[in-house]
């Protein structure tokens, strides 16, 4: 019998042995798995990573993005100012075609401006840990007298589709959105959208409303990890939703943006709000209609370090020689055990992490397992298998040449068989016998240790 861990339980427990497998605290500032692929603390506004919307039109909202609507404080943080102001689109010429969306209708007043921003193409992202430190803001533009008429502020914080990319789908990754009237104070919306809603074709997206406690007046850390198999929302810091079999591999763009949208995507007059033009201007109701602001501390984007080449498939295992990156797959058991002291330990592997039900962990042993299916490379081959333990015999050698053996110390031993048959440790890299380690061959057989090619 054996187990293995399956990823798509994230938090697993196996009780009686005090042991915890789960993927909480797996962020990168508590896990040396990750390894810093970029970063923007917004000291000033990087023209070679960022792009700025200009005289764009997102899909019919009624904000115009303009560039001077995104700024650096002089508290190193970017800025995006939703100023309800009424703007011409006048002259379009200038729109930076691909990014915020279309480019504005000529002619056509906006009731609001706002400020975009995205990765260009040379930051493209696919795959990795995506954490920004955010504050946004929660307002109300009427433009009616009454509750019933308002804009509401739409903070977003988002992947899609990269640069030059013709991909499988959309590849958008909504790591966080925030309304400020249809949606409590205590939640965050999160989403992947694979198509979005044509004439010609329906929505195909994952929509989740997440409850986190009441959050807009301070900064948080809003994250997501995302690899081939499953996508885990975190706030600040702890996993707060993961989806499984989501089919966003395609590289994808960084988008944050301050919109806002009809309360409850509201009708104008007859037909959808987001095809009206001009859209209803915003009014001083119920008092003064005031600017409001998005603020964006730092964007960080950490990668998974890999040692695609390298496997863990031993009886016994010491963690301290672990080395901190994705490897190929790892199997422990045999009845070995865990030469660890109790703590928090992480391993991650591509293809699987198999425990045999008879290997052992100390009481408290907060062990944190994960398949992330990232290396292309097959090793199943047993010429990568590790063996070290105390007993080598006939059925732990399989006949096949083994990576490395290593046989320990005291009270350890080598048994010849009980028939006629060898028995024939080999390995491609180095056997070491510990010191007071028994060699017991018999009569009939032999017990050879040789280093031999791979097979």
């Amino acid at each position: 019998m054996h187990q293995v861990i399956d990823f798509y339980r994230p938090f697993a427990c196996i009780l009686g042995l005090g042991l915890h497998l789960g993927v909480s605290a797996q962020t990168p500032p508590g896990d040396g798995h990750w390894e810093l692929y970029w970063q923007d603390d917004f000291t000033f506004f990087d023209e070679n990573r960022w792009d700025k919307a200009i005289f764009s039109d997102h899909s019919g909202e009624p904000q115009l993005y303009l560039p001077d609507n995104v700024t650096i404080s002089s508290e190193g943080e970017l800025v995006l100012a939703l100023i309800p102001t009424a703007v011409l689109c006048a002259d379009n010429a200038g729109h930076n075609v691909g990014v915020g969306g279309s480019p504005c209708h000529e002619g056509v007043v906006y009731p609001l401006t706002s400020g975009w921003v995205e990765t260009n193409s040379a930051s493209d992202i696919r795959f990795g840990y995506v954490e920004a430190r955010i504050k946004m803001p929660r307002q109300k533009y009427f433009f009616f007298p009454g509750e019933d008429y308002w804009y509401e502020t739409w903070s977003a914080f988002w992947t899609w589709r990269g640069h030059g990319v013709n991909g499988a789908n959309e590849t958008e990754i909504d790591i966080f959105e925030s309304y400020a009237g249809s949606m409590s104070w205590d939640k965050l919306g999160s989403n992947v959208h694979l198509a979005y809603s044509t004439p010609t074709q329906q929505a195909v997206n994952f929509p989740s409303d997440i409850e986190v406690g009441d959050y807009p007046a301070d900064y948080h850390l809003y994250g997501v990890q995302w690899d081939p198999e499953k996508i885990i929302w975190y706030f600040d810091g702890m996993p707060v939703r993961t989806l499984a079999n989501h089919y966003v591999r395609d590289p994808a763009r960084i988008i944050l943006n301050l919109a806002v949208r009809g309360n409850d995507e509201l009708s104008f007059s007859t037909g959808d709000w987001q095809s009206i033009y001009p859209k209803p201007p915003v009014i001083d109701y119920p008092g003064p209609a005031v600017p409001c602001y998005m603020y964006v501390d730092y964007v960080r984007v950490y990668k998974l370090k890999e040692d695609c080449d390298e496997v863990i498939h031993t009886n016994a295992y010491n963690y301290a020689q672990y080395p901190m990156a994705v490897v190929n797959y790892v199997s422990l058991g045999n009845g070995g055990q865990w030469n660890q002291p109790t703590g928090t330990a992480f391993i991650r592997a591509s293809e699987y992490v198999d425990l045999m039900m008879d290997y052992t962990f100390p009481v408290g042993t907060d062990l944190h397992l994960e398949a992330v299916s990232t290396c292309t490379n097959d090793l199943t081959g047993l010429c990568f298998e590790r063996i070290v333990g105390c007993a080598v015999n006939g059925a732990t050698m399989s006949g096949q040449v083994k990576r490395s053996i290593e046989i320990g110390g005291n009270e350890c031993s080598v048994n010849g068989s009980s028939g006629q048959e060898n028995i024939d440790a080999r390995a491609a890299e180095w056997i070491m016998i510990g010191p007071n380690t028994t060699i017991l061959p018999t009569v009939q057989a032999s017990v050879v240790l040789r280093i031999d090619t791979c097979e």
